[in-house]
Formats: structure tokens, sequence, C-alpha cells
């Protein structure tokens, strides 16, 4: 998973301990995508609006970075959430 125009690696975080320890996000209540260069989080439950009007999935809910990842593919397996590919 890369962040959008960059060279770092986004990560899925499924620890919640370490949303909070490691981006001082406190609010998470399931997992989310994280880019540990900038600090960004992005909510892979919510959209979010890019200019011309095209909705993608992943908004960020904390920090800055250009944009959120174009797409974010997830596996459901029961109650788990798996990040699958993020483009």
């Amino acid at each position: 998973m890369n962040a959008p125009y960059g060279d770092c690696k986004l990560e899925y975080i499924k620890d919640l301990a370490k949303l909070k320890n490691d981006y001082g996000f406190r609010a998470a209540r399931h997992p989310m995508v994280g880019n540990p260069c900038s600090r960004a989080l992005y909510d892979p439950l919510k959209l979010s609006n890019l200019p011309g009007g095209v909705w993608v999935r992943g908004a960020i809910v904390q920090g800055s970075d250009i944009r959120p990842p174009l797409g974010i593919e997830l596996n459901v397996q029961g109650k788990t959430i798996q990040a699958v590919r993020m483009e």
C-alpha cells in the first residue's frame, strides 16, 4: 500500500492501542489506514469528495495528505476486516 504521491508505505492498523499511541488518535472504534510518514489517518468506512465530484472511500480523519487513496479494497471474514489493496 503506497501513499498517494509519495514513497511512504501505508499501513493497515488493526491495533486500536497503536492508533492511540503512535498516531495520537483516540476516537478509533475500528481499524484504519495510516501514513507513518505524515501521520495522517484514513477511515475506510467514510467517504471523501475529491475535486470534480468524485467520491472515494477512505476519508482523512486526522492529519493532512494530498488526498485520500483512490480506493481501499477490504476483505470481510466474519467480524474481521482486512485491507487487501489500496490505490
